[in-house]
């Protein structure tokens, strides 16, 4: 009973915690193209076909596992998502589509999730919503997104929140990134990024204020390609996420 508790303390206390590797510390448009930006900017839902999954252990804890599974094709994505310890689970289907223009990007998704803790059970369904543009030849990138929009359900599965993102195309090979993060009832977070490209390898940093993490990030551009990634809390310890995507 006290480690379910000690769970949903944990993972509504950090909001938004990114599964996906290549995210870095939670940057959203190191999302762009790959089908997991269906859970956090459906604007950013890619045409490719491509079939991704990740694993995470959080914070080492143990019996605590968290999987995602996600998929894209033509603009529409799909994925599933849970988290699992004892009698603890948190389960998220998700579906959306994006729409592109010449600069702009625009997405929708519906989600529905439900959370058992022993004896107990609740669901939710919410919408989120998603902008992206790119200025400048593409040098310098934004989105905007709003997630935990609830339509119906329980009120404690979802909070509102909202995320303005932006990217610069840096020298070469080097990308810097930044999103402000602005979720009911946290302080404002701030989540900064640099991806540096050698050859078919992508190295990433970031160091994120909600959740407090560093991140060290790396990816193979091969097929199928791989990813891992190093997140260390300063109190919690770390967390090992690994990554694989397949593009058809």
């Amino acid at each position: 009973m006290y480690g379910d508790i000690f769970i949903v303390f944990l993972f509504f206390a950090f909001p938004e915690y990114y599964n996906d590797p290549l995210s870095g510390a939670g940057n959203s448009l190191l999302l762009l193209n790959r089908p997991s930006a269906v859970f956090h900017n459906p604007a950013l839902i890619g045409d490719a076909s491509e079939v991704s999954f990740n694993y995470a252990r959080p914070f080492d804890l143990p019996e605590l596992h968290q999987a995602q599974v996600s998929f894209q094709i033509e603009g529409f994505g799909f994925g599933a998502q849970t988290l699992r310890s004892g009698g603890y689970a948190e389960n998220r289907l998700i579906i959306g589509k994006s729409l592109s223009g010449r600069d702009l990007r625009a997405g929708i998704a519906l989600g529905a999730e439900d959370l058992t803790a022993g004896p107990d059970r609740i669901a939710a369904l919410s919408l989120n919503l998603g902008f992206a543009f790119e200025s400048f030849e593409g040098k310098i990138a934004n989105s905007l997104h709003f997630t935990g929009v609830r339509i119906a359900g329980a009120r404690d599965l979802f909070s509102p929140a909202m995320t303005l993102s932006f990217k610069y195309k840096g020298s070469g090979d080097i990308n810097l990134y930044l999103d402000l993060f602005q979720e009911a009832g946290f302080p404002l977070g701030l989540r900064s990024g640099c991806s540096v490209k050698v050859g078919l390898m992508k190295v990433l940093f970031g160091i994120s204020s909600v959740p407090d993490c560093y991140v060290l990030a790396f990816s193979l551009a091969t097929r199928p390609a791989f990813g891992y990634r190093l997140r260390v809390h300063p109190y919690l310890g770390a967390t090992h996420c690994f990554g694989v995507a397949v593009r058809m």
